[in-house]
């Protein structure tokens, strides 16, 4: 096995004989294994054992096996235990998932502190064969067929050549002791059931299941390579980036045959599931509908003719202060310029960028925020008529986006000016007006 492994890690790109490695030991068949390789190929390796107080004395047990191990051999052992169970009910997560987060946040840690190259864990071919049926129940897609890979970013997996009989031959053969971990033993757990359950029926239709699977992975992996090639050619024709935002064109996401999957490939990064793009495509059949779907970071505002894929930001904390006195103001991307003049030296700019307003009306400090539901003024023109500032945005058939980046300038309670759109009739400069303050916009630091 130890020609298998060299092998292995050079077609993989794994490591090369001048890597230190960290291996994630648990004291189980496929960790010891791994050791023992590694040991026998010269390989350079430390290794990082978990105890997680989930199985009493037993795990205690694992923590001192380790430890014995690795003195025995003289390779240096860096051991850590975790409340977990604490941890996954503050989180609100699985076991599992507890365990997973603490080992690899501590593994992570580890490496970089002493520069190990990588963190090689001893998943075999079983482990991606349940992996893959595991994702199967619950629609992942092809990235979730694509089973466990050899290498990503600073993991590695150099044991994946090998499948569950191959591990447990070597350990029998070299006659090495082991851990074994009484919670395999039950079916409690989803993977513990594939592997328990699953798989030995899926062995009487085909000896070769795991090898089946492990060559199904492969192919995927290539077609998945080929179909990401694909969507980047087309994310190029059908994607627009303005900042932070991207810009999706609708009607060639409806008019090609596979807009669904380009849509499900470009918005998983975003943390939007399968469920959440058929509901978008289904919006985007009414053009006049406006929606908004959300993640925990990512919203996609779906406006007339475009997706609008953008970071969900906190504009409700979002408030600028302005003083007596004070020349220039910013919220987010829009800058004002105030000016004061005397009444007489003053002439009324019709430029939708500039609002000019009674000076002695002003409540200092004055607020430029942005939008809020019930918001309403006395638009300029209309008879001292009340208007809510949501009709108003809809008048100009503004998306959600807009509307949230256009800023509001109060005094106190009261609006000023709904920046570049409409001023306030209550604010207007009238005959016995004796100075004035003017409010221009700039955005970027360019007037405009």
């Amino acid at each position: 096995m130890i020609k298998e492994l060299l092998n292995f890690s050079v077609s993989q790109d794994l490591f090369n004989k001048r890597d230190e490695l960290l291996l994630a030991f648990s004291g189980g068949k496929d960790s010891v294994c791994l050791f023992h390789l590694l040991l026998s190929s010269q390989t350079k390796f430390a290794i990082a054992h978990c105890n997680f107080k989930l199985r009493g004395k037993e795990s205690d047990e694992d923590l001192k096996f380790a430890k014995q191990l690795a003195k025995k051999h003289k390779v240096k052992a860096y051991t850590k235990s975790f409340k977990t169970e604490a941890y996954a009910a503050k989180h609100k997560i699985s076991i599992q998932e507890a365990a997973r987060d603490l080992r690899y946040n501590w593994f992570e840690e580890i490496r970089k502190k002493n520069n190990y190259a990588f963190i090689a864990t001893a998943h075999h071919k079983n482990d991606n064969a349940e992996t893959v049926l595991f994702n199967l129940t619950k629609g992942s897609g092809l990235k979730g067929l694509h089973g466990i890979l050899p290498k990503r970013d600073k993991i590695i997996r150099p044991l994946l050549f090998a499948n569950r009989n191959q591990i447990e031959q070597y350990i029998n053969e070299h006659q090495l002791d082991f851990r074994e971990d009484s919670s395999n033993a039950t079916d409690k757990y989803s993977r513990n059931a594939i592997r328990q359950n699953v798989i030995p029926q899926l062995e009487k239709i085909n000896s070769e299941a795991i090898e089946a699977i492990n060559k199904t992975t492969e192919i995927v992996r290539e077609a998945e390579a080929l179909n990401a090639f694909a969507m980047q050619q087309l994310e190029k024709k059908w994607v627009k980036i303005v900042g932070s935002e991207k810009y999706i064109t609708i009607p060639l996401l409806k008019k090609s045959t596979f807009g669904k999957s380009f849509l499900y490939h470009f918005l998983s990064p975003y943390g939007f599931n399968s469920a959440q793009v058929d509901d978008i495509f289904k919006a985007m059949q009414n053009e006049k509908l406006s929606s908004q779907f959300l993640t925990k970071s990512y919203r996609i505002i779906k406006a007339r003719k475009q997706l609008i894929v953008s970071p969900i930001n906190n504009n409700d904390a979002a408030v600028a202060l302005i003083n007596k006195g004070e020349r220039l103001a910013q919220l987010g991307l829009t800058q004002l310029k105030i000016k004061a003049y005397k009444k007489e030296k003053y002439s009324l700019d019709p430029n939708v960028k500039i609002c000019g307003v009674d000076a002695n009306q002003l409540e200092y400090p004055l607020t430029l925020r942005y939008w809020k539901k019930g918001d309403y003024l006395y638009p300029l023109g209309m008879n001292n008529k009340k208007k809510k500032v949501s009709d108003l945005f809809s008048d100009k058939k503004l998306n959600q986006l807009e509307k949230e980046r256009i800023p509001i300038l109060l005094s106190g309670e009261k609006i000023v000016w709904v920046v570049g759109l409409r001023m306030d009739e209550r604010f207007k400069v009238k005959t016995q007006t004796k100075s004035v303050a003017q409010f221009r916009i700039c955005n970027l630091g360019k007037t405009q």
